[in-house]
């Protein structure tokens, strides 16, 4: 009995510990959410708000071969999602725990020094992925990073007072094609085939990715999806061990391309 007790109170502390990294940021989350959607409500923030939509329907207006889309909410995007959809952030925060490195960044891996053999026209190119949030990615000083500048992400080099808003057939193609999102699939994929029943999965699917159920129709063009590119798939010398997952997988990316997904209309 008494050799036990060291055993439990290190499982104890393990549990502790393990409540706390992933009960906490919720809490705390949650506690945040309180005190910033008092501070969107206001009415100087709607009104902030009405005069940015005014400035874009402006700018929709002028000539020019990019358009402009007015926002179609009358409110502030930041209310509508602290009021609306701040659960399903919390949720996120445990669901993709297991894919997204919550741990501080460090140092890149860069070439040691000796090796470096950088040139005026052989300048350093290098890219870092990461799984940590893109806070931390690393920013090239000669070129911007592929995926913040596919995203009109803010040019280190020069101040951005304000963020452009662009919709390119690169973008769609990102979240058909790239190897991150094909990555999450796969995890997704994974976490749907713990369910038994497919019907099951695809409900699963609908509620993590958009946050409702599906509809009849939904479920069975979900359903006549998976089967004809499980069908296609034994054509492929893809190992029949993973046929079902990589077909599952393709219906998750389907949903990640999703407008529904992307935006909040």
């Amino acid at each position: 009995m008494a050799a036990s007790t060291p055993s439990r109170i290190l499982v104890g502390a393990v549990l502790t510990a393990w409540l706390a990294v992933v009960v906490g940021p919720p809490v705390g989350l949650y506690a945040w959410r309180g005190q910033r959607l008092a501070e969107v409500s206001t009415p100087e923030a709607r009104r902030q708000w009405e005069a940015f939509r005014e400035d874009v329907r402006r700018q929709a207006e002028q000539p020019g071969p990019v358009k402009r889309k007015v926002p179609k909410s009358a409110e502030p995007p930041l209310r509508v999602w602290l009021r609306d959809y701040a659960w399903l952030a919390i949720t996120a925060w445990v669901v993709l725990g297991g894919t997204l490195d919550q741990a501080p960044g460090e140092g890149h891996p860069f070439p040691p020094v000796p090796e470096w053999s950088f040139t005026q026209h052989n300048p350093f190119a290098g890219l870092y992925d990461s799984p940590k949030r893109s806070i931390y990615l690393m920013t090239p000083r000669l070129g911007r990073h592929p995926f913040l500048a596919l995203f009109d992400g803010a040019d280190a080099n020069a101040s951005t007072p304000h963020r452009a808003a662009t919709t390119v057939p690169t973008q769609a193609l990102f979240w058909m094609n790239a190897p991150l999102v094909h990555e999450q699939s796969l995890a997704f994929a994974a976490r749907l085939l713990a369910e038994p029943d497919p019907a099951t999965r695809v409900a699963l699917a609908y509620r993590e990715a958009f946050g409702r159920r599906p509809t009849e129709a939904e479920q069975a063009e979900a359903a006549n999806f998976v089967a004809q590119y499980r069908t296609a798939l034994d054509s492929t010398d893809i190992p029949a061990a993973d046929r079902d997952r990589q077909a599952w997988a393709g219906f998750t990316r389907t949903m990640f391309a999703a407008n529904e997904f992307l935006h909040v209309d």
